[in-house]
């Protein structure tokens, strides 16, 4: 059992580190994506998982701000969050 569980955070942190390090790259512009990536993934394991969790926590943190104003709100969110990405 704890095996199983183990096998399934490891593929959950992996999805979640995907999703921030999109989501810097998309903020940072400036560089090329695979520059921040490659950044990012040169870092030391615990460096990863604080951008990880800051780039995450941040994202929970706007959604409740855009929540704020109803489903346009959110429907605003979920564009920019869209837009951010590609």
């Amino acid at each position: 059992m704890a095996e199983e569980i183990r096998a399934l955070m490891s593929g959950l942190g992996q999805r979640a580190r995907v999703v921030a390090f999109a989501l810097v790259a998309g903020i940072a512009r400036l560089c090329g994506k695979p520059e921040v990536d490659k950044t990012l993934r040169d870092l030391p394991a615990h460096k990863q998982r604080r951008v990880t969790v800051l780039a995450l926590s941040g994202l929970l943190m706007t959604s409740l701000l855009a929540a704020q104003f109803g489903w346009i709100g959110m429907l605003v969110f979920f564009m920019a969050v869209v837009l951010i990405i590609n």
